[in-house]
């Protein structure tokens, strides 16, 4: 078994770019109207403290690249550049989470 590494900022970029191509033009404005430069959050998972990077903000809720399931989750659970409950589990491409987000249907 190989060790896990965290996602880097290049490899992230490079996620939001492939999965650009997925997208709707609407869905493309709508990603691009809330996408932010990327940002390191704190993320408690397994009584460790890591980091992930968030893609977008809008309202009270964020969009992030969720590295150990490797998909992009959504959370209104955050405060201070911290996660507040690690949730991720959804493991969603790019265009599954601005679907998503778009109408509103995240846990």
């Amino acid at each position: 078994m190989s060790d896990w590494v965290p996602a880097s900022k290049k490899f992230v970029l490079s996620l939001i770019e492939q999965g650009k191509q997925d997208l709707s033009q609407k869905d493309i404005k709508f990603f691009n109207k809330y996408s932010v430069p990327l940002e390191k959050y704190k993320i408690l998972r397994n009584d460790k403290v890591e980091e992930v990077f968030v893609v977008a903000k809008k309202d009270n809720q964020i969009l992030y690249y969720e590295d150990v399931e490797e998909g992009f989750e959504i959370t209104t659970n955050f405060s201070d550049k911290t996660i507040l409950e690690y949730g991720g589990t959804n493991q969603d491409t790019l265009s599954v989470a601005i679907y998503k987000w778009g109408k509103g249907m995240f846990q």
